[in-house]
């Protein structure tokens, strides 16, 4: 029976550990994925043809052809 209270109250910890993981790893795999997070060409929404596509340039166009 001691063994049995033992493992219960060690996968409290387990648990914990393994969410605390899956979690980090999901956070960092979205950093790394995305890779250009935290730059400046946060406003680059598209790449048509090979040139960059602004979001606020796009916006402005759109505005006009509405």
């Amino acid at each position: 029976m001691a063994t049995l209270e033992r493992i219960r109250n060690r996968m409290g910890i387990l648990v914990s550990v393994v969410i605390g993981a899956a979690l980090l790893a999901f956070i960092l795999g979205d950093l790394f994925s995305s890779g250009r997070s935290f730059s400046t060409d946060q406003f680059e929404v598209a790449e048509i043809n090979g040139q960059a596509v602004d979001y606020r340039n796009y916006d402005k166009r759109i505005e006009t052809a509405m």
